[in-house]
């Protein structure tokens, strides 16, 4: 006698018996559910992951995934949010009776914990993104100081070159002063050799020394205060290319900072793309 051939009826009850040691034998927290064309037949919850079906409702057309097993062809995803009102990871495949797909059978996983990581991912772009926007305003920052150093620079290498022009004044008038001083020693010297009638002339002479000397002494004042004036400015472009050098550091700095926000740019999408994968 040949086998008698089981019902779809028969196929689809014998499966129904059976989900609930499939999913005691399973090791993952999943939730069974097993459908003909047109309605459920049987959703068997895990305390862990509830859907709201029931046995009776009927088969969402919005759910890409038991559509799919419907037609023949088993797959794997994540059903839309709205459809069932939680967020699970589904894989089905087709209930078949001689070469027919009667039915379906679908099984649902547990992915809280990739739920946890997608929103901590979020939040790891948006901090990534925040970063990002304070290293560019760092840069920009960064920028105008390089910028305002140069021009500091030059500011001060032209005050030493006017520094250097005074000096070469300072020496002119010394050497005027000097003159002065030698003219009036001798004019001092050709009104004592004239008697009384160099009297007014040594009187001039006198005054003559007298301007040299005050004249000297004001060029040494001048002369002091040039070369503090010259030692700070020296101070002043020592600071300035110290900082120039800290800028270039500093810049350097941030653009491996950057460096460093793609690759973890990269990392977030790599996984990102991992748990859609895994569902």
């Amino acid at each position: 006698m040949s086998e008698r051939k089981k019902t779809d009826q028969e196929i689809l009850n014998s499966l129904v018996e059976s989900a609930p040691f499939f999913q005691a034998a399973s090791r993952d927290a999943i939730a069974i559910s097993i459908c003909d064309h047109d309605k459920w037949l049987l959703q068997l919850n895990h305390p862990e992951l509830e859907l709201p079906n029931k046995a009776g409702d009927p088969v969402s057309k919005k759910d890409d995934v038991i559509q799919g097993a419907l037609r023949g062809k088993g797959g794997m995803g994540r059903p839309p949010y709205e459809v069932y009102g939680i967020h699970f990871f589904g894989k089905t495949t087709p209930i078949m009776n001689e070469g027919r797909v009667i039915g379906a059978m679908g099984m649902a996983y547990n992915i809280e914990v990739i739920l946890k990581i997608e929103e901590s991912i979020e939040k790891l772009n948006e901090i990534a993104a925040k970063i990002k926007i304070m290293v560019d305003e760092i840069i920009a920052q960064a920028n105008k100081l390089s910028a305002s150093q140069t021009k500091l620079f030059e500011f001060s290498e032209v005050a030493r070159s006017n520094s250097d022009e005074i000096d070469a004044i300072l020496e002119s008038i010394k050497g005027i002063s000097r003159q002065s001083n030698i003219l009036g020693l001798n004019a001092s010297i050709e009104a004592s050799r004239a008697g009384a009638a160099g009297k007014g002339f040594t009187v001039v002479a006198n005054e003559i020394r007298n301007l040299a000397k005050d004249t000297s002494d004001s060029s040494d004042k001048i002369n002091e205060s040039i070369i503090n004036i010259k030692d700070n400015i020296s101070e002043i472009v020592k600071g300035i290319s110290q900082m120039q050098d800290l800028s270039k550091q500093q810049l350097d700095l941030i653009d491996s900072i950057e460096s460093t926000l793609e690759d973890l740019y990269d990392i977030i999408r790599l996984i990102n793309d991992c748990i859609r994968v895994l569902g």
